[in-house]
């Protein structure tokens, strides 16, 4: 198929799936239960992260300041990028709720002489149920009012955005999914060019809307980041540095994790160009390292500089700089199934003490780095060594990471699904991993578990499932680490017959 009519075709593909999940009544599903509800739900969208994305994005229409006012688990570009969707609906949100509220009450308390860490907790953390209690605590005496009066127009006022909050939630989900469709399509786009550049039929791009990649891009936000990884690494595939640099810059102030890449991009160029450059090392070295680099750097230096001028400056801005990267480093806990809360909780696998898993922790960093730089130093000559390499690092840090999401399919495919034609066991493995992590969620989170007050009760068959994900993910980071070792074998091979 042509490129230009794949393209067109990705383009009708998107669009329908948008007009379906518009379409479709928030929680649809298949079968019904005795209490009137779907048995199998969600199976078209669900609202489980779009949630988080329209609490960080309030910022915006809110007037407060990321990270300090509204807490972002995500970094800057992101959490920016998440107050547009208020643009697309009347959300009447009330400007300066509820941080405004919370600075009186927290200042109120601090001139009572509590401890800053104390405050900032009983303002914004006591859970509803408790702020009688801690409200009748205080002090008497005109200090002592003056706060209580103070803490409780906080609470009211917190109270007023959690209904604001429930309002506004079905409204800012589909235009958050109205603005993935363009990054969808573009995502698509990207690999059938690298497909093509790879020698491979472009019509395996069409992979990306199977059940799991679909149901994902329009969910969740992984395709804004995933695009922009691979914008880089087909710039870098066409020798476009500049453009490499700043598209991996960009892509690590939506999503950390692409920086790992860095190492894999100067590897490849310096390796790939090594006998070009044995006249003018200097000169070499700034045009294929030191050029791309700095751009990348400076996208990142440019995003943070503005993170610290729109918190005021000072230690407010070194906060609204550095809060989100120090809380993802020392306050985020593993969630139930990431391989390391597999390996460590009793109730799954339980391979490791429990109270061995911080430890287990740091290992688990080295996992994603050590390898990394190792796979760097065996310089990725080929256009496909890089791919591989940069297939590896990313199923690193998809492992081994603390925390894991099942959108990560989307970090996933774009980057092997070029490589079919050179690996063909990428052609079973891909598409069963595109259907498996539908499988997961959403059709056995939802729908074959049962629903508490706490959570969900997640069945057994969720669990194999998980089981067999966790499988699939090793067997793909091991093939692309044999790729990388593959492709400098026959790099070598190829240069001692030139020779």
């Amino acid at each position: 198929m042509k490129v230009a009519r794949l393209l067109v075709l990705g383009a009708l593909v998107v669009a329908a799936y948008l007009a379906l999940v518009l379409w479709a009544p928030a929680g649809w599903g298949l079968g019904r239960d005795s209490d009137g509800r779907a048995s199998w739900p969600n199976l078209l969208e669900d609202s489980y992260d779009r949630h988080a994305y329209q609490q960080r994005g309030r910022w915006l229409p809110a007037g407060g300041r990321p990270y300090l006012d509204v807490f972002s688990e995500y970094p800057q570009l992101t959490t920016w990028f998440f107050g547009l969707a208020y643009w697309g609906f009347d959300h009447q949100v009330l400007a300066g709720e509820p941080f405004e509220a919370e600075r009186v009450a927290q200042a109120r308390l601090l001139e009572l002489g509590a401890p800053p860490a104390e405050v900032e907790a009983l303002v914004r953390k006591t859970p509803k149920g408790q702020r009688e209690a801690r409200l009748a605590q205080l002090p008497q005496g005109p200090k002592g009012i003056a706060a209580a009066q103070a803490l409780r127009a906080a609470y009211e006022s917190q109270d007023r955005v959690v209904a604001e909050l429930v309002r506004n939630a079905e409204a800012y989900g589909r235009v958050h999914q109205v603005l993935m469709a363009p990054f969808y399509w573009l995502l698509f786009a990207l690999v059938v060019l690298c497909l093509r550049e790879m020698g491979a039929p472009p019509a395996w791009a069409l992979v990306l809307f199977l059940p799991g990649p679909a149901f994902f891009a329009f969910n969740r936000f992984d395709v804004l980041p995933m695009a922009l990884v691979l914008g880089a690494v087909l710039a870098l595939l066409r020798e476009r540095l500049l453009l490499a640099g700043a598209c991996l810059g960009l892509a690590t102030m939506t999503k950390i994790w692409p920086i790992a890449l860095a190492p894999l991009f100067v590897s490849h160029r310096l390796s790939s160009t090594w006998s070009a450059g044995r006249g003018a090392r200097a000169r070499w070295l700034a045009r294929e390292a030191g050029a791309p680099a700095l751009a990348c750097a400076a996208v990142c230096a440019l995003v943070l500089a503005i993170a610290y001028l729109q918190a005021g400056g000072g230690d407010d801005g070194w906060d609204a700089m550095t809060r989100v990267y120090i809380w993802h480093d020392e306050v985020r806990k593993p969630n139930h199934s990431s391989v390391l809360a597999l390996m460590t909780s009793p109730e799954r696998w339980g391979w490791l003490p429990l109270e061995s898993r911080e430890d287990w922790e740091r290992v688990f960093k080295l996992l994603i780095v050590v390898p990394t730089l190792l796979v760097a130093a065996f310089g990725l000559r080929t256009k496909a060594a890089l791919l591989q390499a940069c297939a590896f690092t990313t199923l690193s840090c998809v492992i081994f990471q603390k925390f894991f999401s099942p959108q990560w399919v989307l970090w996933v495919l774009p980057l092997l699904l070029p490589l079919v034609a050179r690996m063909r066991i990428y052609k079973l493995l891909l598409p069963l991993l595109a259907v498996l992590i539908y499988v997961q969620l959403p059709l056995l989170y939802y729908g074959d578990s049962t629903e508490t007050p706490r959570g969900y009760d997640l069945s057994e068959r969720f669990w194999q499932v998980t089981d067999a994900r966790v499988v699939l993910l090793f067997s793909l980071w091991a093939l692309a680490l044999w790729g990388v070792w593959r492709e400098r074998r026959a790099a070598g091979t190829a240069t001692s017959a030139a020779t």
